[in-house]
């Protein structure tokens, strides 16, 4: 994916990929003509403005306030305790810290926009993201260094707005605009997959992040009603049981992990019957 250009227009949208162009801000234009927002989820939300976008975790009590870059940063907000003020659409890329956010930035087509990796790359399975930190495109930062030492290689390294997505924000506490992510606390699949749009709103692609929500909730919903319709014929009467459980000898937390229901993978059994 090409690096965000001036005054473009995205791919498959109207919104900008780029800056306002000095000199020609016009506070009555609507630079995001297309707008996004969440139908499944109720972790997170987002209100439009004509030149910035206000988007909240809600689990988190997080507000960042997302102006279109090349415009001012919004006078009625300053004195808002908003948690990060953000120019978009984002020019420096993002850090990551967790495998399940990567997918996302792929559907969106914004893999090469992930700068860095926070922790261990032997948990990444994409391996078009693993050559990019094998040839150093992306930097590979030690889950144990200093928050001090991350901040400065970031800014330094990918420039002074790289963003840090994670899902725990105590654990990341530097100085980098840092944003939780909370889609491992939903319950369904499609709340989840729509987090999705969470990153896009960051980008300015909510057309695009849009169909890909449409079309891949109708394939869910198409075959979960096919995985019944299975199920229903070859019904012998017996109702299987799942055990959802993973063991780790991580430090600390040695021992089993056994799934609670609701959550994404109880679902799928219930879909199954199970």
């Amino acid at each position: 994916l090409p690096s965000v250009c001036l005054g473009q227009k995205t791919e498959t949208g109207k919104n900008l990929a780029g800056c306002v162009p000095e000199g020609e801000y016009d506070p009555d234009t609507d630079y995001f003509p297309d707008k996004t927002a969440a139908t499944e989820s109720l972790l997170w939300n987002v209100q439009y403005f004509n030149s910035y976008k206000i988007i909240r975790n809600e689990i988190e009590g997080e507000t960042f306030v997302l102006y279109q870059c090349g415009t001012p940063i919004p006078e009625a907000e300053i004195n808002v305790a908003h948690t990060h003020f953000i120019p978009i659409p984002l020019k420096d890329g993002i850090a990551l810290s967790s495998t399940t956010h990567i997918p996302h930035l792929e559907l969106l087509g914004l893999r090469t926009e992930i700068k860095a990796w926070i922790g261990w790359s032997y948990f990444i399975s994409s391996p078009c993201l693993n050559k990019l930190l094998d040839d150093t495109t992306s930097t590979l930062i030690d889950d144990g260094a200093a928050d001090e030492a991350v901040t400065n290689s970031l800014r330094v390294t990918h420039g002074p707005d790289i963003v840090s997505f994670h899902n725990y924000r105590s654990a990341y506490p530097s100085t980098l605009y840092n944003v939780t992510m909370s889609a491992y606390l939903e319950v369904t699949n499609e709340a989840i997959f729509e987090w999705g749009k969470f990153f896009a709103i960051f980008f300015n692609m909510e057309a695009k992040s849009n169909a890909i929500f449409k079309e891949t909730g109708e394939r869910y919903r198409c075959i979960a009603e096919e995985s019944i319709d299975i199920v229903e014929v070859e019904d012998n009467g017996v109702k299987p049981t799942v055990l959802w459980a993973s063991y780790t000898n991580y430090t600390g937390v040695d021992g089993w992990n056994v799934a609670r229901c609701p959550n994404y993978y109880c679902e799928y059994a219930e879909l199954c019957q199970a």
